[in-house]
C-alpha cells in the first residue's frame, strides 16, 4: 500500500494506539477486507497461476485467493506452519510459500496429500517495468533494517522524495516509534510476494514494486509488512509506502 497523503500518518498512529492496547467491543468494531494486487506464477511446464493476497482489516485472519490453471478458484485462510507461509481450505489445496517460491499440494483419491506442484515462480516479465525488481527488493531490505535498528531519522531521509513531501519528519517519527515501538524487537522476516506497477491508488504515476514479507516480533508472533519502493527521481529505488498488520 503507498503512503496516502491525506491519511496515511494518522492511520499509522491510530495503528500504533492500537497496537498499544486499545480495546473495542466486537458489536461496534467494522471488519473489512483487503486485498493486494496480483501477483502472477507459473511451472516448469508453463502451467499459470494468479494469487491475490489479503486479509481483515484488524488482522485476525489472512489468506489468499488463487486461479488454477483450469480456471478453478480457491479462496485459502492462512494456517500455522513450521516454515514458509501455508494457506489452505484442508479439503482439496494448500499453497505454500516460502522464499520466494509457491508449492502447491493437492489430496489424492486417498485423502492424502500430495505435492503437484514443487516450485512456482513469480512471473516478473508479465509485470511492467520490473527491470529493476532486485534492486527494488534490495532498497526495501535495506530501509527496513533501519527502521529494525531504531533510526526512524535516517529511515526519513532516505525515503522516496514523493514520501518526504506529503509527511514531515518529524511526524514519520512519531508515528513510526509509536508503531513499532510496541512490538518489540524484530526476530524474523520473510519475503512473501513482490509486484510491479506504473499506477498505485493516491499516488501519482511512476515505477513501484509491492513487496509483501511475513515478520516475527518480540511482542507480535506473525506479521504482515508490505513495502513499496518507487523509482525516485535520480533513478534510484525509494521507499513511498510502508504498512503492518
Amino acid at each position: 500500500m503507498v503512503f496516502n497523503p491525506r491519511r496515511a500518518t494518522l492511520f499509522i498512529s491510530i495503528l500504533a494506539v492500537c497496537l498499544g492496547g486499545c480495546v473495542a467491543s466486537l458489536d461496534k468494531k467494522v471488519l473489512t477486507v483487503e486485498i493486494g494486487p496480483p501477483v502472477y506464477y507459473s511451472s516448469d511446464n508453463g502451467d499459470q497461476f494468479v494469487a491475490r493476497y489479503g486479509s481483515l482489516s484488524d488482522g485476525s485472519l489472512h489468506f489468499v485467493k488463487v486461479k488454477m490453471p483450469d480456471g478453478r478458484e480457491y479462496t485459502l485462510p492462512q494456517v500455522v506452519s513450521g516454515s514458509g507461509v501455508r494457506y489452505t481450505d484442508d479439503r482439496e489445496l494448500a499453497w505454500w510459500t516460502h522464499q520466494g517460491t509457491v508449492r502447491v499440494d493437492v489430496r489424492d483419491a486417498d485423502g492424502k496429500w500430495k505435492t503437484k506442484y514443487s516450485e512456482l515462480k513469480e512471473e516478473i516479465a508479465s509485470s511492467p517495468n520490473c527491470d529493476g525488481e532486485a534492486a527494488a527488493l534490495s532498497a526495501a531490505e535495506a530501509w527496513l533494517s533501519l527502521v529494525d535498528e531504531g533510526k526512524y531519522e535516517k529511515s526519513w531521509f532516505e525515503a522516496a522524495q514523493y514520501f518526504k513531501s506529503v509527511v514531515s519528519e518529524d511526524q514519520w517519527e512519531q508515528a513510526i516509534r509509536a508503531a513499532r515501538k510496541p512490538l518489540g524487537k524484530n526476530l524474523s522476516r520473510e519475503f512473501i510476494s513482490k509486484s510491479c506497477h506504473t499506477s498505485l491508488p493516491g499516488a501519482p504515476d511512476g515505477e513501484y514494486v509491492v513487496i509483501q514479507f511475513k515478520a516475527s516480533f518480540e511482542n507480535k508472533k506473525s506479521a504482515i509488512e508490505t513495502i513499496t519502493p518507487m523509482m525516485d527521481k535520480d533513478g534510484k529505488w525509494r521507499v513511498s509506502g510502508y504498512y503492518i498488520k
